[in-house]
């Protein structure tokens, strides 16, 4: 998260701002200003969280800085950390091919 001089959000930057920028010519010494997402969406800490993980659903989003009434950041949430603790089965299914000859 990036914060301005009061310490509001001003923008965002992910592992993926990172690559993007990277790979469009910037350095390390590049300003982050150029690299962050500047007034990104944000959840507030009034917000429960199932209001916080559609909000993340709706936009496509995987992270949502969660602000206070001032506009400062007081959190992260990480639409990963929504299904961590869920048991869900790995499995691939396969269909198609030809239907079987119907005399069987």
């Amino acid at each position: 998260m990036v914060v301005d001089q009061q310490g509001r959000l001003c923008g965002l930057v992910t592992d993926g701002d990172i690559r993007r920028a990277f790979l469009s010519g910037a350095e390390l010494q590049s300003p982050v200003t150029k690299i962050m997402t500047p007034s990104p969406l944000v959840g507030h800490s009034s917000d429960s969280s199932d209001q916080k993980l559609r909000l993340m659903i709706s936009r496509k989003i995987r992270h949502l800085p969660i602000v206070d009434k001032d506009g400062r950041p007081v959190a992260m949430e990480l639409l990963k950390n929504h299904y961590e603790d869920q048991n869900f089965a790995k499995a691939v299914l396969m269909a198609g091919g030809k239907a079987p000859p119907s005399n069987l």
